[in-house]
């Protein structure tokens, strides 16, 4: 019987000095002044959270769903801009070899496509975007979600996804990016975030049609 027989790391290679970083956040909090010491790798522009993940050695796919057809454009320049092998649903073209960027960009596969991920984020839910959009699919079908704190439209149902231990809330795209290598470690992290949300799910199931009898039943 074997256990872990290999593991990847990956650092980025740009670097800061903690003192440049002291220096811009002392006028809040004068505590850091004993932090500045050494220095700390940090992202090039072109080293997102899949790139790096990959290079860690995490055998990983990213699902992008645009809410909105619309946004269809300004996620292709993004896909034409980076190196990794990606593919657009809707053109029917053949998928390219170690696929690593699926772009969904088509209507009604939503929750069929969902059921193959093993982490959820959820959209213009991270600063500058505000309102966010709805999480109970992915967690319906019991996959872990990650989301911003800018959940404005579904308040409610993001409070009670993390309450059930089903969601995880990140307050900018570093700790999205550090929740996302961390889950993809902990399979036991996912199982457990994986029950939650279809306990939850099952616990809220039907709560229109309640709600609808007691409108009805005070009319």
């Amino acid at each position: 019987m074997k256990g872990i027989t290999a593991y990847g790391v990956y650092l980025p290679r740009l670097r800061l000095n903690r003192q440049v970083m002291v220096e811009a956040n002392a006028w809040f909090d004068s505590s850091l002044k004993g932090l500045g010491k050494g220095e700390r790798s940090i992202c090039n522009w072109d080293e997102d959270t899949i790139t790096m993940a990959v290079e860690a050695g995490i055998d990983c796919r990213l699902l992008i769903v645009p809410r909105h057809v619309e946004r269809d454009s300004d996620v292709l320049k993004l896909l034409k801009a980076q190196d990794l092998p990606w593919y657009q649903r809707s053109t029917g073209d053949v998928v390219p070899e170690n696929l690593a960027i699926h772009l969904a960009d088509t209507t009604g596969e939503l929750a069929h496509l969902s059921q193959i991920a093993d982490i959820a984020f959820i959209g213009k839910s991270l600063t500058p975007n505000e309102g966010g959009q709805t999480p109970i699919e992915a967690a319906g079908l019991g996959v872990p979600v990650l989301m911003g704190s800018n959940m404005n439209n579904f308040k409610d149902v993001a409070n009670s996804l993390i309450q059930a231990g089903a969601a995880i809330t990140v307050e900018h795209a570093e700790e999205l990016r550090s929740q996302v290598l961390k889950l993809a470690k902990d399979q036991s992290s996912r199982f457990s975030m994986q029950q939650a949300g279809l306990e939850w799910h099952k616990r809220n199931r039907g709560s229109s049609q309640r709600i609808a009898e007691q409108i009805l039943k005070s009319l």
